[in-house]
């Protein structure tokens, strides 16, 4: 379980100079989606650093698992917008690299690492580097890391945004696959209403800096394929356009 009580974190001298969050609470249980959206520059990616044990300067309460974080006792699984993919190793060194350097004096788990590689469709790319992959080959591979280190938790910060649309709705689509198999507690910060609607179990709407919970909506379109087709899409769409807008628009 993931839980944020009365959360606020800045930038500065004092960590609060430069406000980026006011004031957030909420809570994903254990195997649960949250997917995170709200404007640009609004602290999204400061709370995915903040849940990953990166940014200290923060007040209020952030546990993982009832304990505060903590990346030497918890086990984190963070991908970033540009994937964290180190260009000098190979698809099956960067896949094995987190959980070695986590586990150092762990042994091998070959069965484990083969079937990771096998659901993401790995298996004969191993031995290329990142530059001789393709964006969305990437982005698997980056899964394929985050998921062999078999986190408590999954934070994934734009993590699709650089692919073209077909490569998108794939690698969701092998998200959910795995989110299925492992049922990894995880947070999925987005700028699209699309990806939020299919992935997110539950949406939490940020507003503009410094950002504050605005609402959290359960989707009843969570994992769904043929997401155009049902009648409850554009109206939650129309929903989430309306949240996005500025606040003083909406009064």
């Amino acid at each position: 379980m993931i839980e944020v009580v009365r959360l606020c974190a800045g930038y500065g001298e004092a960590a609060g100079d430069r406000p980026v969050l006011s004031d957030i609470s909420f809570r994903v249980p254990v195997g649960g989606v949250c997917a995170v959206i709200g404007p640009s520059g609004c602290g999204k990616s400061t709370l995915l650093r903040i849940l990953a044990g990166l940014f200290p300067g923060y007040r209020g309460e952030v546990r993982i698992g009832g304990e505060g974080v903590d990346p030497k006792r918890q086990t984190i699984g963070f991908i970033p917008q540009d994937g964290g993919l180190f260009p000098w190793r190979t698809a099956e060194e960067n896949i094995l690299l987190g959980r070695r350097v986590k586990f150092p004096s762990e042994q091998f788990d070959r069965a484990a690492f083969d079937e990771v590689v096998e659901r993401l469709g790995l298996q004969g790319l191993l031995g290329r580097y990142p530059g001789e992959l393709s964006g969305g080959q990437r982005q698997r591979v980056s899964l394929a890391r985050a998921i062999f280190l078999r986190p408590d938790i999954l934070l994934l910060d734009e993590p699709f945004s650089a692919l073209d649309a077909i490569t998108r709705e794939e690698i969701q689509t092998v998200f959910l696959s795995l989110w299925r198999r492992y049922a990894v507690t995880t947070i999925l910060v987005t700028h699209s209403m699309e990806e939020a609607l299919r992935l997110g179990k539950e949406i939490l709407v940020l507003t503009a800096l410094p950002g504050h919970v605005r609402t959290r909506l359960e989707n009843p379109l969570f994992a769904t394929d043929d997401l155009h087709q049902r009648p409850e899409f554009p109206v939650l769409s129309a929903q989430l356009r309306a949240l996005l807008r500025p606040e003083e628009e909406c009064s």
